[in-house]
Order: C-alpha cells, then sequence, then structure tokens
C-alpha cells in the first residue's frame, strides 16, 4: 500500500452555516437494497430528488422538505421497472412523488444525528426515523458552499400499501420478495446566496 499524498488528506470540514440550503438533484441518490429470493439481492436508484434544506442557529432546530419523482426509480431492468412503477407496487400514474417532511433532529453522537419525519408513499404517509451522518461542508471550485449528508432507514413496504406483489412463500422458508427494504439517500446541498 502507498503512502496517501496531500491529495489524499483529509479534508478540514467547517459547520454549515444557518440558511437555507438546495438539493443538488444531479449530485444527490436516493437507492434501495431489497432481499430477493432469499439468497441474493435487488437494487434500485432514484434520480433528482428535489427539496431545500434549513440550517437553524442551533443545528438541532435545522429541517428537511424533500420530494423524489419516483418515475425515475429505475432497477436498469425495463421488465422488473414497469412492475415496480405499475399500479401493483408504486402505481406512479397515480402516486408521482415520494414526499418527506422533517419533524425532528436529534444527536446520536459526533457527526451522527436521527431524522425524524413524515414520509408519503403510495399516497400513505408515516412516521419513519433515519440514521443520519453529516460528512461536512466546503467551498467548491465555484465559490460555492456544499454539504453532505447521508441518511438510511429500513421501510415495510406493506405500511405503505405496496406489500403484497412477490410476498410470495419460498419452500424453504423466506419470501420471494419480503415486505422490508433498505433505503439509503446520499443528499449533496448547496447554500443559497445571500440566504440568512
Amino acid at each position: 500500500m502507498t503512502n496517501p499524498t496531500s491529495q489524499d488528506a483529509p479534508l478540514a470540514y467547517d459547520d454549515p452555516e444557518p440558511g437555507l440550503w438546495t438539493i443538488d438533484a444531479v449530485h444527490s441518490f436516493v437507492s434501495f437494497t431489497v432481499l430477493h429470493m432469499n439468497v441474493s439481492y435487488a437494487r434500485g436508484i432514484a434520480v433528482g430528488p428535489a427539496g431545500t434544506i434549513t440550517i437553524a442557529p442551533n443545528l438541532l432546530d435545522s429541517s428537511v422538505e424533500a420530494t423524489i419523482d419516483a418515475s425515475t426509480l429505475t432497477t436498469l431492468n425495463p421488465v422488473r421497472d414497469a412492475k415496480i412503477r405499475g399500479p401493483e407496487l408504486l402505481d406512479v400514474e397515480r402516486y408521482r412523488t415520494i414526499e418527506f417532511v422533517s419533524t425532528g433532529l436529534w444527536s446520536s453522537g459526533e457527526n451522527y444525528y436521527e431524522l425524524g419525519g413524515h414520509l408519503t408513499i403510495h399516497g400513505v404517509t408515516k412516521e419513519v426515523s433515519l440514521d443520519l451522518v453529516f460528512n461536512g461542508v466546503v467551498t467548491d471550485t465555484w465559490g460555492k458552499r456544499r454539504l453532505g449528508v447521508t441518511a438510511t432507514t429500513e421501510l415495510s413496504r406493506d405500511d405503505f400499501g405496496a406489500g403484497e406483489w412477490g410476498h410470495s412463500l419460498l419452500p424453504g422458508g423466506g419470501f420471494m420478495v419480503p415486505h422490508h427494504l433498505k433505503v439509503t439517500l446520499d443528499i449533496e446541498a448547496t447554500r443559497d446566496e445571500g440566504a440568512a
């Protein structure tokens, strides 16, 4: 293993400044992982999440509002994607967006937080909790301030009325597609110039 160069050295991150930060849809992603046939995992991704992060003077008073276009969700398999977007699961013709509005933020360690909020999928709203890691704030090449966070949670699709398809019991136990799936959000946001 070679020694790290100065380009590989860890960056010294600043705290985020209070104000309004806009999610950068080009550099933000929402992905999910679900067990398949009890032996492997299927994965999917939704691109272009939109929304804002409001950083408060007291960081724990900060809030998030975000929207995902469910029609962008893909597993890179057209047949499977049509099933996921179709009426048996997300029914994106009727419920185009997935929406999240935060209700609270709590510290769980240095740079680690728990983010609570209301999540709406398939027209159903449920309370959820996300484990959030603050990845830092930097100034980019063009002088813009950028922050990054990674959030993870586990959801039951049955809670949102999308749990029946694929939930078939296998002869040896387990399910073809279980109710629960893991979700990861990699979010990058830029500070609005002049935001206070």
